[in-house]
């Protein structure tokens, strides 16, 4: 059987692959989710769900759900961690320090976007478009 190629963009992926993390049969083989793939995607699933309308619509209750799967993916990161000696709530602590504010950012491009409107409207106010 032909191997399949793989496209790697993240050197995470990549070596969790070669760690042999990436195929795993973890439903098949009755592998229990790493305890911060849970903790995550069920912290997810609460503020998805509280403070986001629900648009993701995470579920964790039964087999094939979409939270479910998202854990066994996270699985594969988290071991990886772990055997590289990481820390992962330290690894995400340090990670989340690094992460923009996406509220604060869309706050500046709105304001930006204002403007520029603000400016071409005041621009062309004279221009008859009939």
């Amino acid at each position: 059987m032909e191997e399949k190629k793989k496209l790697i963009f993240t050197e995470d992926y990549k070596k969790a692959d070669e760690l042999g993390l990436t195929e795993l049969n973890r439903w098949d083989d009755g592998i229990d989710h790493h305890e911060m793939s849970e903790r995550l995607v069920k912290f997810m699933a609460d503020h998805d769900f509280n403070d986001y309308g629900d648009a993701m619509c995470i579920k964790t209750g039964g087999d094939g759900d979409n939270g479910e799967h998202m854990m066994y993916l996270m699985d594969a990161f988290f071991e990886m961690l772990d055997k590289d000696n990481t820390n992962a709530e330290q690894f995400l602590k340090e990670e989340m320090k690094k992460d923009f504010n996406t509220r604060q950012l869309i706050n500046q491009l709105d304001a930006i976007f204002q403007e520029v409107l603000i400016n071409l409207m005041d621009k062309f106010k004279d221009i008859n478009l009939k």
